[in-house]
């Protein structure tokens, strides 16, 4: 769930993806498939598989919802334009919340 916190943390997006940092590599994309695909989240909660809670899982599903739509704008908008925009702060607030709600459960 470390990639909730990457999406959640401006500066880290700032550094990394924007200015693609030397010492530390990702991306949207990257930290999208990191959390969704290469966990086997996407899977389980396409299945309705309960993974955390019903709760947390359908906010997962709405962020993963957005994250596709944010995606898809990069093959007609700059990234920086995508980071600066008031929609992509709602997305850093929504991962917040998750990667804190996942960090109190543990």
């Amino acid at each position: 769930m470390t990639h909730l916190k990457e999406l959640s943390d401006a500066d880290y997006q700032q550094r990394v993806w924007a200015k693609r940092s030397d010492s530390e590599a990702s991306s949207l994309n990257e930290a999208t498939a990191a959390l969704y695909d290469d966990s086997g989240l996407g899977e389980a909660l396409e299945k309705n598989d309960v993974t955390f809670s019903p709760e947390i899982d359908r906010r997962l599903s709405d962020l993963r919802v957005v994250l596709r739509g944010f995606l898809q704008e990069q093959s007609t908008k700059e990234l920086q334009e995508i980071l600066d925009s008031a929609n992509w702060s709602l997305v850093r607030e929504k991962a917040m919340a998750l990667w804190e709600a996942l960090s109190v459960r543990k």
